[in-house]
């Protein structure tokens, strides 16, 4: 009776052990996929709705003021960048104390503007983007060497067919070179030749010209978006039209710049998203594009008087 039972009894062999063991890690091979897709889709799906959010404060912001937020504005007084486009629209962000925050009268990186170019803004952080909301000083133009926070979606400034020259864009104080029909929607403003756009005025169409966009790098985050800074291009990307141009639509800068111009390479839209690039467009729908996308196609979809005709990319 008791041997019975013992051998009843008897435990795994070392073989089977292994053939569990082997069992249990090819299913985790295979959950660690689905999880990993799924965290992405609902990165994506955040994403997007902050683009959507940013979209129907620009639209509110426009049905306010009868134009849409500059870019960034030059201020002569001040004889430097003032405020742009994601400070401008945190009223209609349920951001209205941020913005009352921020003093208009002084230069953007005064210590006064400190507290709101360093506040996290939950909209402006793309969940997939690694050097999101992070304190970063940005690498040029900062005289005092201040931090700004990190974040993720930029303005289109517009479109630009233009390599080695650093006027040839549209968040400067002295754009040369560009024709003003390669314009975006949400340029520099503050200079004679440039003032604000207004959502009627797009002869495009709304529903056919980029307003935001995704710009994320996984090297040189001193390059990465910063929400707050008005400076040139840190808030602000153009559309490369030149044969080519697809290496601005790379998340990682130093890339970028080693295989690139470097003017348009500061000018980047890119992601962490393996679907795409996602923008928002003027009509406030959101759309993801192909990392891959004919850069003269995506060159017209960022200008809002150039008279081109896309088909759906």
């Amino acid at each position: 009776m008791s041997a019975s039972l013992s051998r009843s009894r008897r435990g795994f062999t070392l073989i089977e052990l292994l053939v569990v063991i082997a069992i249990i890690a090819i299913l985790i091979g295979l959950l660690l996929p689905a999880v990993q897709k799924v965290r992405e889709a609902a990165a994506r799906m955040s994403c997007s709705n902050n683009l959507k959010q940013i979209g129907l404060a620009c639209h509110t912001y426009n049905d306010a003021n009868g134009k849409l937020p500059p870019g960034n504005r030059w201020d002569n007084t001040l004889a430097y960048y003032a405020e742009n486009w994601a400070i401008e629209i945190l009223p209609y962000m349920e951001q209205a104390p941020l913005y009352a925050a921020y003093t208009k009268t002084a230069q953007n990186y005064a210590t006064v503007n400190l507290p709101v170019v360093q506040a996290t803004v939950k909209t402006y952080n793309c969940p997939s983007d690694l050097n999101a909301n992070l304190l970063q000083t940005p690498e040029s133009g900062n005289g005092s060497g201040v931090q700004y926070r990190t974040s993720s979606y930029r303005a289109v400034g517009g479109a630009t067919a233009v390599t080695g020259n650093g006027n040839a864009f549209w968040d400067i104080n002295a754009p040369s070179g560009v024709a003003t029909t390669l314009r975006g929607p949400l340029h520099l403003t503050g200079v004679s030749s440039l003032q604000q756009e207004a959502l009627s005025s797009i002869p495009d169409g709304t529903s056919n010209t980029l307003l935001a966009g995704e710009w994320s790098t996984r090297t040189h985050p001193s390059r990465a978006t910063f929400w707050g800074y008005s400076y040139t291009s840190y808030s602000i990307s153009t559309v490369t039209g030149l044969a080519g141009g697809s290496v601005y639509l790379l998340n990682d800068y130093d890339a970028c710049s080693a295989s690139g111009d470097q003017n348009n390479c500061k000018r980047s839209f890119g992601s962490f998203h393996t679907s795409g690039i996602n923008f928002v467009f003027c009509d406030g729908s959101v759309r993801n594009m192909s990392k891959t996308v004919d850069p003269t196609v995506l060159g017209a979809m960022a200008t809002i008087a150039g008279n081109e005709v896309v088909a759906n990319p």
